[in-house]
């Protein structure tokens, strides 16, 4: 049995670095095996009638699952043929514009053009080739999927009810995990293996947009935490205290501190201590922003980008929404969650985007409620809330076997 034929769900990647040569893991080949690149005009670039052929020879009889040949266009134009040979005979030919291939031009992102669209084994030697028919088209790299072993399918369940069932498209490859909507007084923090009714400690969880690795088929549960109904979950009046910076549309929150000009959001957890903020306000327009854990102060640079800086944020309030901003050369830029970056398109941050100050779903939401916390994978079980007529501030909730008892703020937990 080769090498390639050992590992399951192998990825190489070759990228183009010369018009005759290309860079990758080696180690992942066979012994014996080779790899050749050779583009008729310079590098990766392909006019009309310039050909540039990538081709690995002695493979070993693996399985290939797909092929994706990342490349870019002209700002308008851009057509070719791109065909894969197996074992010398042709078995893929695709003719198009970028365009069809990609359902636009661009110059600026590399896009995946499909090669080989489904699994062929035994190959031992592979030829992937692209003929310009028009100018121009770009190759960044390959990216070729081997694997030897089956791919595992994850069902997603909300309670009792199947979400949906996420199949990987390659072994091994693994699933993107979703986020999910807050039920009422219930936050979505996650999923968990292992389901359950009620909890005061955190499951392991899987984060939303987490890449899950399922060695089976199996099954995730969304997991909630309970935010107690008798507070506000948002700030409403303006006031200095700890929060979350957090997108009440997507719910997901700043997270971290500054890197690089950039910052990380993730999904709303109350628990994580990386989204707690102290902002301090001055009046009811201006803000401090401090990353609690580590003491950190957040800013930014005129260049428009995340610094550690004790800056001054304008602040935008009405209602629930609170939004930081700042003007950079008589340019608004907002402080905004989900950011796609300008060269990768699949890559997304947190930081200053240019911006009018509207309306927006950006909140401030409170962590007062941290400290006796609750879970659960059925919040769809939970009856209305009952207010029993005491001296005492109480609140229950049912749901299951279990009633979750609220007195004067202090949680308790009933097993009927």
């Amino acid at each position: 049995m080769s090498v390639l034929c050992s590992i399951m769900a192998l990825v190489m990647t070759w990228t183009v670095e010369t018009k005759s040569s290309v860079s990758g893991d080696a180690s992942l080949l066979p012994a014996g095996a080779e790899v050749a690149y050779r583009c008729t005009y310079q590098k990766g670039d392909v006019r009309a009638g310039d050909t540039a052929t990538l081709s690995i020879s002695r493979l070993g009889a693996v399985r290939i699952d797909s092929i994706e040949v990342y490349m870019r266009s002209n700002k308008t134009a851009g057509a070719g043929e791109l065909s894969v040979w197996i074992n010398g005979e042709q078995t893929v030919v695709r003719t198009g514009t970028y365009k069809e291939w990609t359902t636009v031009y661009d110059n600026q992102t590399s896009r995946p053009v499909p090669g080989l669209d489904h699994p062929v084994t035994g190959v031992d030697d592979l030829k992937v080739q692209l003929v310009g028919t028009t100018n121009s088209l770009h190759i960044d790299r390959y990216v070729i999927y081997v694997a030897s072993g089956p791919v595992h399918s994850v069902q997603l369940m909300n309670g009792t009810e199947s979400v949906t069932t996420l199949t990987e498209q390659h072994s091994g490859q693994g699933v993107v995990l979703p986020s999910m909507e807050d039920m009422e007084n219930w936050h979505f923090v996650g999923w968990t293996e292992s389901e359950f009714w009620v909890a005061q400690e955190i499951p392991s969880l899987y984060e939303a947009q987490d890449v899950f690795y399922p060695e089976q088929n199996t099954t995730l549960w969304a997991t909630y935490y309970y935010a107690d109904p008798m507070d506000s979950t948002y700030m409403t009046e303006v006031e200095s205290g700890r929060y979350l910076y957090m997108n009440s549309a997507t719910g997901m929150a700043l997270a971290g501190v500054p890197e690089s000009g950039i910052m990380q959001y993730k999904p709303v957890n109350l628990l994580d201590a990386d989204q707690w903020y102290e902002i301090e306000f001055v009046g009811t327009e201006t803000a401090y922003i401090t990353h609690m854990p580590t003491g950190t102060p957040i800013g930014y640079t005129s260049g428009a980008t995340m610094e550690v800086d004790a800056s001054p944020w304008s602040v935008y309030h009405d209602g629930e929404e609170t939004l930081f901003y700042t003007v950079i050369n008589r340019k608004k830029y907002v402080l905004w969650l989900n950011i796609t970056h300008k060269d990768y398109n699949d890559f997304f941050y947190a930081g200053l985007f240019p911006a009018e100050v509207l309306s927006s779903p950006m909140r401030l939401m409170k962590t007062s409620q941290v400290e006796e916390p609750l879970f659960t994978c059925h919040p769809e079980m939970k009856q209305e809330l009952e207010q029993p007529q005491t001296p005492t501030k109480e609140y229950r909730i049912r749901f299951g076997n279990y009633e979750l008892r609220i007195i004067n703020g202090h949680k308790q937990i009933i097993v009927q």
